[in-house]
């Protein structure tokens, strides 16, 4: 598994130290002492580039960053964090996070489109996006979350890949939650996560021949 982020949040939220992951956040980058002349063009942007946040880069420069680590990488379970849509809402710059979402977008799609180009991963892999909060509304609002915020509990989840129908955008499906997503990346690797936790929430009803209680067969 490999974890790529902007925030330098992840490296606790995976606990490195303990999980041994492989996980790039934040500024401060590991980076090894003998690298490729595009490497040290972008450690030399992660160095000089002025920070709006100082625990959170640039989608752009993450994404670059992923991208050189898939050439000669091949992960089984990727996570990706962008955090450029935040960033931009709390300092309530509305065009900007318009912006970032346009460009996280097509970040999405150049990932998409650089495992589909890969033998290994062509018609094989499953994206599973989402965010980890929605936001207020209003005038104000729309800046901010936290649990005292209406509206910032609601969230979405997109999932494409070959298990999953092109259904488009679901009405009037029961309520999902983002407790069910580690259940759904478990069945989507052919694994039952209830099995070895009970108390797991299900995994999501998006894949062919789920009744919302099974899981495909492995492949």
């Amino acid at each position: 598994m490999a974890v790529f982020a902007t925030w330098n949040a992840f490296n606790d939220i995976f606990n490195v130290k303990r999980s041994g992951l492989f996980v790039r956040a934040g500024w401060d980058l590991p980076w090894a002492q003998q690298l490729t002349p595009r490497e040290q063009l972008l450690k030399t942007l992660y160095e000089t580039t002025t920070r709006v946040e100082d625990d959170d880069a640039f989608d752009s420069f993450t994404q670059q960053d992923l991208l050189d680590y898939l050439g000669t990488h091949s992960p089984r379970v990727l996570f990706v964090g962008y955090g450029g849509t935040d960033d931009w809402a709390h300092e309530g710059k509305y065009d900007l996070v318009l912006q970032a979402a346009h460009q996280d977008d097509q970040f999405i799609s150049e990932l998409w489109n650089t495992m589909q180009s890969v033998p290994a991963y062509h018609d094989k892999v499953t994206f599973i996006v989402t965010t980890d909060h929605g936001r207020g509304s209003g005038l104000e609002q729309w800046k901010n979350h936290d649990k005292d915020i209406d509206g910032a509990e609601n969230i979405w989840i997109g999932v494409i890949g070959p298990d999953t129908p092109p259904l488009g955008e679901m009405a009037n499906v029961p309520r999902v939650t983002q407790s069910q997503i580690a259940a759904t990346i478990a069945a989507l690797l052919g694994q039952d996560y209830r099995a070895a936790d009970p108390r797991a929430a299900p995994p999501l009803p998006v894949a062919r021949g789920w009744t919302g209680s099974s899981i495909p067969p492995a492949k």
